[in-house]
């Protein structure tokens, strides 16, 4: 498994593609306001509202219960063991899959959208990504392609990012070099999410599935090697 995806990176890496996204299936968000934050994570997904609720769905919008988080689901990431949340006043959590905080801190940016990977938290925040450790203390920054980002999600070893600024989501580095620009609509894009074949983000209450074309990585891997990670 790992040859092979090293095989692909290799193939991949070098080429930056301008591609378009295919919607599959659409429902409303169970949020009772936009929808923000959105996740994919052991077969479902998981939907913040900006405000006090994570919600879980099926992958067709059926919803499944709730956990009651507080100011702090604009962003949202769904371990194994955890949530990783935000809110726009620039705090960033930590919660127990049950909802109750693990620990908090402070940053001195708004953060929009947060993941987890390799480790390390990435969370957006307008025209920047930074890298932080666990434990809030500061590790790298890049600055984005274009302003006004907002969700964002680990895709081993890349990232991807929403813009509602552009209307656009990408693929970038983690140093933020651009290797795929995907154009969206509907638009203004939040929160976005990989599932290992597709990519899913929020736009206004909605929530979309979509297939990407053309198809830069093949996905069965994609998803077997993200799931190592978290």
């Amino acid at each position: 498994m790992k040859k092979l995806w090293l095989a692909v990176i290799t193939i991949c890496a070098g080429t930056a593609f301008a591609g378009t996204a295919s919607i599959v299936s659409s429902f409303r968000s169970p949020c009772s306001t936009y929808a923000w934050g959105i996740d994919y994570h052991g077969g479902y997904v998981y939907h913040g509202d900006g405000h006090n609720y994570i919600y879980r769905t099926t992958t067709t919008g059926s919803r499944l219960d709730s956990l009651s988080v507080g100011n702090a689901s604009a962003g949202i990431d769904r371990t194994d063991l955890e949530f990783w949340t935000c809110n726009r006043g620039g705090w960033i959590f930590r919660l127990s899959t049950e909802g109750s905080t693990i620990r908090s801190f402070e940053k001195p940016v708004d953060s929009y959208g947060i993941t987890y990977g390799e480790g390390f938290l990435w969370y957006s925040s307008k025209s920047y990504v930074y890298k932080l450790t666990v434990n809030g203390s500061g590790v790298s920054s890049f600055r984005l392609p274009t302003a006004s980002h907002r969700g964002i999600c680990w895709d081993a070893p890349y990232l991807w990012t929403a813009s509602n600024g552009s209307q656009m989501i990408y693929r970038i580095t983690q140093t933020g070099s651009v290797v795929d620009s995907i154009s969206i609509a509907p638009n203004n894009p939040w929160g976005v999410t990989w599932d290992g074949s597709y990519l899913w983000y929020t736009a206004n209450y909605y929530v979309y599935q979509v297939s990407i074309s053309p198809t830069a990585i093949a996905p069965t891997s994609l998803g077997v090697v993200k799931a190592l990670y978290r």
